[in-house]
């Protein structure tokens, strides 16, 4: 199975028009969203509209829910009453079976939204047994593939069984793209916007 994941939006409303077109292309069975959608004071409406229209399945990031919370630096954002229901109805993670293994979608790791991995984690193991957000995931023993965002970086890593991998980001001075999984083979690509 191919899916589209799309990394953290801030906000980027031509960007996700961009991926958005070019998980079209690829042929992928689920485009799905690791959440970041809010930025700033930034209107988010386009965003949530395109994200509606196209059916793209999100999580909720950190972003979002400072924005729930005027709080962060999204205290000043003024969600309408469409974006609000949108983002109170994003879960923290979502489930995908992928027929080739359970795929968990987050933001930070696990329903952490600021929980951390890093593809250098990988090299230190004292870093690995002393990130609980892995360890809950590694202890359920439930899951193929682990996508998140939250970091703005793209790596794909298998550790125990499991690949990890993170989904970049839609800002544009950071390599902005898509990523594009495939089940089958257990491999990440990305496409640069």
């Amino acid at each position: 199975m191919k899916l589209a994941i799309i990394g953290d939006v801030h906000a980027e409303l031509e960007g996700l028009k961009a991926v958005i077109r070019i998980a079209r292309g690829a042929c992928v069975e689920h485009t799905l969203c690791v959440g970041d959608i809010c930025h700033g004071s930034v209107d988010i409406e386009p965003c949530v509209d395109v994200l509606r229209r196209e059916g793209v399945q999100c999580v909720s990031g950190n972003h979002d829910r400072w924005a729930l919370e005027a709080s962060g630096q999204e205290k000043h954002l003024v969600l309408s009453d469409g974006s609000r229901q949108f983002l109170e109805g994003l879960p923290k993670t979502l489930e995908i079976d992928t027929r080739d293994g359970l795929l968990m979608l987050c933001h930070g790791l696990g329903s952490n939204d600021m929980g951390k991995l890093a593809e250098d984690d990988f090299k230190f193991p004292y870093t690995l047994e002393n990130n609980p957000d892995l360890q809950a995931i590694l202890a359920a023993n439930r899951f193929r593939f682990v996508v998140g965002g939250h970091t703005h970086k793209v790596f794909w890593v298998e550790h125990q069984g499991v690949f990890f991998g993170r989904a970049g980001t839609l800002c544009k001075r950071q390599n902005p793209g898509v990523a594009i999984v495939d089940s089958e083979t257990a491999t990440l690509s990305w496409i640069g916007i």
